[in-house]
């Protein structure tokens, strides 16, 4: 028996869906839901918000100013002693690791692209930072803490 799904339904989920997991009760919020969980649970965690957990990929603590690169559309932006903050690096982004002094990225685990190179080259780097790429501006003064897995705004 084969059980379709109505298309305004499937147009609200694309629209807007929540999916949380509370204590293994998993529940999904579409539409409406979607949006009052997020204005009321998730929006207010992040007004005045200036600290970021993630994962530490290469220790160290620098600080620097932010430039957000989204592609290599970017990479004229990056200056020397910049905080790159990235969704994930490629190989075309090496062409920066010579000028930057630290790495914030939205994806990526231990292994991943940003995580190896950044050891390579030995810049502190943080990933799983979820969206730190919307959350930062160009210029904002940050802290990277990559012992601990913190990024910070230096007000």
């Amino acid at each position: 028996h084969h059980q379709s799904i109505d298309p305004v339904q499937l147009a609200q989920r694309q629209s807007s869906c929540i999916i949380y997991n509370k204590q293994q009760d998993v529940k999904v919020l579409v539409w409406g839901e979607a949006h009052y969980f997020f204005t009321h649970f998730i929006e207010k965690e992040e007004i005045n918000k200036n600290t970021w957990k993630g994962r530490s990929a290469c220790r160290g603590q620098i600080t620097g100013p932010v430039r957000v690169v989204l592609s290599p559309d970017d990479f004229y932006k990056v200056q020397q002693g910049d905080v790159l903050v990235v969704t994930n690096t490629s190989p075309d982004f090496v062409v920066l690791f010579d000028r930057i002094v630290g790495i914030i990225a939205e994806e990526g685990g231990i292994t991943a692209h940003v995580s190896v190179v950044s050891r390579e080259y030995g810049i502190p780097c943080i990933v799983w930072v979820h969206g730190i790429t919307a959350q930062l501006k160009d210029e904002q003064q940050v802290l990277v803490d990559a012992d601990s897995g913190e990024v910070s705004i230096i007000v």
